[in-house]
């Protein structure tokens, strides 16, 4: 007797369509991601026949440097300046598949795809399945982020970090697991490798683990979340404190940029550009005496701060007019203008629009905000996302907002942004007079942020990429003929920026085209008299002619321009020497190097020596006083052994034998 064949489960219809339902926002999911790196990788390949594409300028080209000087054994200056995570990830990716920057930013492209299922995961064990798709779905689509992954900058990396330290966060407290805990705070940790501002955000953590937490576990799950963060920081502190002394955590850039966003001039230091007036501020440390980069830090950071105690109310407007800007829809350029880069990348055309729009941050960042309201007013599972969003936006605040700062904020404002579009959407089907308030009051607040724009967002720098391709053909293709084009088409955008006339004069050089480099740098003078190096090129230019008279005056031109900065002069003084000892003007030679050691010691000793050795050593300066006199300025200095060969050699030039005895009894008596 056969037995019965098994009768099918009771429930199988009903997990047939368990199953069903749970694999359509996995497969949901997958569209977004696709969707996402597909467009990522489309716009990095967009970019690729520009020659900054493979010749990125300022930080892009910094952090490259970096990472192909860890590769040779040769890491950054120690302390670090710049955060050391992307120039170490930089070099390990190098390390694998070479030095191919198309690799790099494909790389960075698929992680910034990862960030948006993090998205999605954030929002599904928050709020729900629907809010984390819809969420995903614009970070997939989000233009700034797409090309912030097409950037050689820390902000993907940064996002993808915090993300992900966030979502473990979010495991730890539901669980309250320790081990979770910790690995929450690692990432974090790694996150502060590429910007320390996150670590702003661990109390605010360590607050909602304690509190999730009860009895023992408490202790555990805090003490695991505050390890695992010094796990990963103490890495780098401890190598800054080991080659150097200094007690720096991460970097020491901070105080410039706390000082850039605090103080009396905030819109004119925010938009400094590289340049004579750059230099001035950066170097202004050192020239107050202080060689110690963790003490210049330091140096920028009391200087912001005596601003803020001296000047409290107009520090408090300052910080809010900074905060405003943090949450305006406009994106704010520091390196580079986004928006400029629309003409060269069809993806950002579509998903980034500028003024009078400025989407798609003018509808997200104000959403952003109000969800992140509601979040800590009523949905207590949100709230560690809200804290974060808002207190990264008030870190900002504190030094300068601009937009690739904020990017790393995006996907956490992306899914606040739903929530709170899902609050006003069933506040207004309940057919709420509350719901309408708030529909009423967002409207009013982004029609609001699109007539009043921060003056940063205003900045414009027209040419600016015209002329940094114009660098990148001349100093890396070593094609001057093309740099030549570039800066021309930099200076039809912009004729009145002294720096494109400058380069300009750069190429034509190299091209051999003297007369024209001159009169360019003679435009750049004209634009810019506090910068003193056109005047220097010309001088140069015109020596090498035989023109030593025309030589002079443009570094006499030079010493008549009120610097703010008298040690600034120190150059033109030091190249006046070197012509006039050429013209046997021996007494002028001595007062020009008096005025080098008193305006800039350090520029006496890089200099002066080697100048004062070939001198001797061509039998040049035939003159005891002046050797007398450069042997006296290098015993000022300290330099004994400099300033007893300057005496020995003013000897062999005196006919006087009293004159040359006193010289010899000096040189011995040192």
């Amino acid at each position: 007797m056969s037995s019965p064949e098994p009768a099918p489960p009771a429930n199988g219809a009903a997990t047939l369509a368990r199953h069903c339902r749970a694999s359509k926002p996995r497969l949901a999911l997958g569209i977004l991601l696709v969707g996402a790196l597909a467009l990522r990788i489309a716009h990095v390949l967009a970019l690729r026949g520009d020659v900054l594409f493979d010749h990125p300028m300022l930080d892009e080209g910094a952090y490259v440097q970096d990472a192909l000087g860890i590769l040779r054994g040769q890491p950054p200056q120690l302390p670090f300046w710049h955060p050391p995570g992307l120039a170490y990830a930089m070099a390990a990716i190098f390390g694998i598949a070479g030095p191919s920057l198309l690799i790099l930013r494909c790389l960075q492209a698929l992680l910034a795809t990862l960030c948006v299922a993090l998205t999605y995961g954030l929002g599904r064990r928050l709020f729900s399945v629907r809010v984390g798709l819809v969420a995903a779905a614009l970070a997939a689509g989000h233009g700034v982020l797409v090309f912030e992954a097409g950037e050689l900058l820390p902000a993907t990396w940064i996002m993808v970090f915090s993300t992900l330290g966030l979502y473990l966060l979010v495991v730890a407290l539901d669980r309250q697991d320790w081990r979770w805990s910790g690995l929450c705070g690692a990432t974090f940790g790694i996150a502060a490798q590429f910007s320390p501002l996150v670590l702003v955000f661990m109390p605010l953590a360590g607050l909602a683990a304690w509190a999730a937490a009860a009895g023992r576990r408490r202790l555990w799950v805090l003490a695991a979340l505050v390890l695992g963060t010094a796990s990963t920081l103490a890495p780098t502190a401890l190598y800054n404190y080991q080659k150097t002394g200094d007690v720096v955590l991460v970097s020491t850039n901070g105080g410039l940029n706390f000082y850039l966003g605090n103080n009396e001039n905030y819109l004119r230091t925010f938009a400094l550009r590289p340049g004579m007036a750059w230099d001035e501020l950066t170097l202004e440390p050192r020239r107050a005496g202080i060689p110690d980069l963790a003490d210049r830090s330091r140096y920028f950071y009391k200087k912001g701060l005596a601003y803020i105690e001296t000047w409290p109310a107009y520090a408090a407007w300052n910080f809010a007019y900074k905060l405003y800007g943090a949450v305006h829809g406009a994106e704010i350029p520091r390196d580079a203008d986004l928006y400029a880069f629309r003409a060269q990348s069809p993806v950002l055309r579509v998903l980034v629009w500028p003024r009078p729009f400025y989407f798609p941050n003018a509808l997200l960042m104000p959403m952003a905000v109000a969800g992140g309201v509601a979040c800590l007013a009523r949905r207590r599972q949100g709230r560690v996302a809200a804290w974060f969003f808002l207190s990264q936006i008030v870190v900002l605040a504190v030094f300068f907002s601009s937009s690739r700062h904020r990017a790393p904020l995006l996907p956490v404002a992306c899914l606040l942004a739903v929530v709170a579009a899902r609050e006003i959407w069933h506040l207004l089907r309940s057919r709420s007079h509350k719901g309408l308030a708030l529909a009423g009051t967002a409207t009013v607040a982004v029609l609001g942020m699109s007539v009043f724009v921060p003056a940063e967002a205003n900045l414009q720098f027209p040419g600016e990429l015209d002329f940094y391709r114009g660098i990148a053909w001349m100093q890396h293709r070593k094609d001057p003929s093309t740099a030549v084009k570039a800066l021309g088409a930099a200076i039809a955008a912009n004729p009145g920026d002294a720096r494109y006339w400058r380069v300009l004069g750069m190429a034509q050089q190299q091209l051999g085209t003297e007369d024209e480099a001159m009169a360019s740098w003679m435009k750049s003078a004209e634009l810019d008299p506090v910068d003193l190096w056109p005047r220097r090129a010309m001088s140069s230019a015109l020596a090498q002619r035989g023109d030593y008279a025309g030589a002079q005056a443009q570094l006499e031109a030079n010493l008549k321009v009120p610097v703010p900065w008298p040690g600034a002069l120190a150059e033109d003084h030091f190249q006046l020497a070197q012509l006039r000892v050429g013209l046997r003007a021996h007494r002028a030679v001595a007062d020009h190097l008096r005025e080098v050691l008193r305006l800039d010691p350090t520029l006496w000793r890089l200099k002066v020596p080697p100048l004062a050795r070939d001198m001797m050593a061509a039998q040049v300066g035939r003159d005891a006083h002046l050797w007398l006199v450069i042997g006296d300025l290098f015993r000022q200095d300290g330099d004994e052994a400099m300033a007893r060969q300057s005496w020995t050699h003013a000897a062999r030039w005196t006919p006087d034998p009293a004159t040359s005895a006193e010289l010899a009894r000096r040189s011995q008596g040192l």
